[in-house]
This record gives structure tokens, C-alpha cells and sequence, in this order.
């Protein structure tokens, strides 16, 4: 059921960049421009929740308990925030 009318897929990439088109005169205004153009990198990479998904099931996948796996959430986000810190995008 899942694979049956997906065809919007093959027009996401155009319709994601027509939305930030449309969008950009009021997120210059708004003084949010980099935040709508990281929807980009969102569609291509995953939101945080789902990496965070992914983790829990790569570490179960590799027989971690639940516990154990939530540790590896955990610790990815604390690495995550600490590169983003030393990247200077802490805010």
C-alpha cells in the first residue's frame, strides 16, 4: 500500500524549490532566510526525529537493548550539538 501513488515523489524537488520561492520575499522580511532554505537539506537528509529513529533501530539491529539503544540516541545527539556548537551554530 505504501508504494502505491508515490508519483508526487518525482515532483517534490520542484515543488519544494516553487514553496521557497514563493516563500522567500517574507522570510527575507522576517530576517529567516537560512532557516527556509535549510528545508532543502531537511527533504534530502531526514528530520532529527528520524535520525534519531534510525539510531534506536541501527542499535537494536546490532542487539542493543532498549536501554542501550536509547543511550546511542542520546549520545549522537550530544555529539551532533557539540559539532554544531564548534561550527559556530549555536544560535
Amino acid at each position: 500500500m505504501k508504494t502505491r501513488n508515490q508519483k508526487w515523489r518525482s515532483y517534490l524537488p520542484f515543488l519544494l524549490e516553487e514553496m521557497v520561492e514563493i516563500l522567500t520575499p517574507e522570510a527575507e522580511e522576517l530576517g529567516c532566510l537560512p532557516q527556509l532554505n535549510r528545508v532543502r537539506q531537511i527533504v534530502m537528509d531526514g528530520t532529527s526525529a528520524e535520525h534519531q529513529l534510525w539510531a534506536f533501530r541501527r542499535a537494536l539491529n546490532n542487539e542493543a537493548t532498549q536501554r542501550e539503544a536509547l543511550v546511542e540516541v542520546v549520545d549522537m545527539l550530544v555529539s551532533n550539538t557539540a559539532a554544531n556548537l564548534s561550527q559556530g551554530a549555536g544560535g
